[in-house]
């Protein structure tokens, strides 16, 4: 009989340890939800703050680079160096790096291609 007590005992205990475990992980759970929502609380309540981005545009300057380019186009001018054996339009990064004593400028290119140039590869 004291062995029928004792696992009695146990079963019990065991019982009483699951609805305690049970009753910790609940707890643990409302903490975490609740942490969670104060958490989402504050980053909604910051976005609403953060004033909004804007983007402008100076529509003067965009048209007159886009009618400079567009003139340049129009006119066919390509560019190259003395020294080099690519041709690159001007508004490449490339024309940049070349020296104003070394430019050799055409018209088109058919005629940088007449003098021997071809068209740089990172130039379109």
């Amino acid at each position: 009989m004291i062995i029928a007590n004792l696992v009695e005992k146990i079963k019990l205990w065991s019982l009483k340890l699951t609805q305690e475990a049970e009753a910790i992980f609940a707890t643990l759970l409302v903490f975490s939800l609740a942490f969670f929502g104060l958490g989402l609380y504050e980053l909604f309540k910051l976005e609403r703050e953060r004033p909004p981005i804007v983007i402008s545009h100076d529509l003067d300057s965009v048209e007159s680079s886009t009618k400079d380019v567009d003139s340049v186009v129009k006119e066919g001018k390509v560019l190259a160096s003395k020294n080099g054996q690519r041709f690159y339009y001007p508004w490449c990064s490339g024309a940049n790096r070349i020296k104003e004593e070394n430019k050799i400028y055409f018209k088109s290119v058919a005629e940088a291609q007449l003098a021997g140039y071809t068209q740089a590869l990172n130039c379109h």
